[in-house]
């Protein structure tokens, strides 16, 4: 896959569709915590998802065109909950395009993540997103978290992952790797997927247009 350099690409070439308007809105909410080296960045990641999606299943067709508003944001906006945990080493179970992984690594440069991915074609876009952008203290494991060797167990203090079906059957698919105080946050649509697990607890987040998201952190 062709590298993209962020020195030599236009504002208007690393934003595709309706680009990163919505980044810049979030980010007037979000008090400047990112600045123009992280928002250049998020918009040649935006460039690299928009261009793999056409060869490989990243995301859907009708998203390539939204990738900013549909992919980035609901990544970014589980930072303000990050913020508020040990989040030392973090975890994206299943990073698949790299969401939450990318944008959260953007935004916070001196955790160390590591990005979990069974698919090899998808492990590979990564890789080439890590060295296109730049990224440092970043890893991706081309493996199912399953097979990961009891030396990598409780390694965590976050793991992060989207679309999760159930908070509880996540947490025991992840358990493994984090650390006994550490935490998982998923995002699930409109609320779903709580489960009767103890230890729950749910933040609403409906800042993003025509969405209402659940921001789920189990203990």
């Amino acid at each position: 896959m062709e590298s993209v350099s962020r020195e030599t690409k236009t504002d208007a070439e690393v934003a595709p569709g309706e680009g990163m308007a919505g980044v810049a809105e979030w980010l007037k909410g979000d008090g400047g915590s990112l600045g123009s080296e992280e928002v250049r960045d998020l918009k040649v990641y935006c460039q690299l998802l928009h261009k793999a999606s056409a060869m490989i299943n990243l995301i859907s067709l009708a998203d390539r065109d939204k990738i900013a508003e549909r992919h980035v944001l609901p990544a970014l906006n589980m930072g303000p909950l990050l913020r508020t945990v040990p989040n030392r080493v973090i975890v994206d179970f299943g990073s698949g395009a790299g969401l939450p992984g990318i944008p959260l690594k953007i935004m916070f440069k001196e955790s160390h993540f590591i990005l979990i991915e069974a698919r090899r074609k998808r492990a590979n876009f990564l890789r080439e997103v890590v060295r296109s952008i730049g990224l440092k203290k970043i890893e991706i494991w081309h493996c199912r978290i399953e097979e990961l060797p009891r030396t990598q167990e409780a390694l965590a203090d976050v793991v992060v992952t989207r679309a999760a079906s159930s908070l509880v059957g996540l947490w025991q698919t992840v358990a493994s790797v984090v650390k006994p105080h550490g935490v998982v946050i998923a995002t699930l649509d409109s609320g779903k997927g709580i489960g009767s697990g103890a230890g729950v607890l749910l933040r609403k987040q409906s800042r993003l247009p025509g969405r209402i998201l659940w921001y789920g952190l189990v203990r």
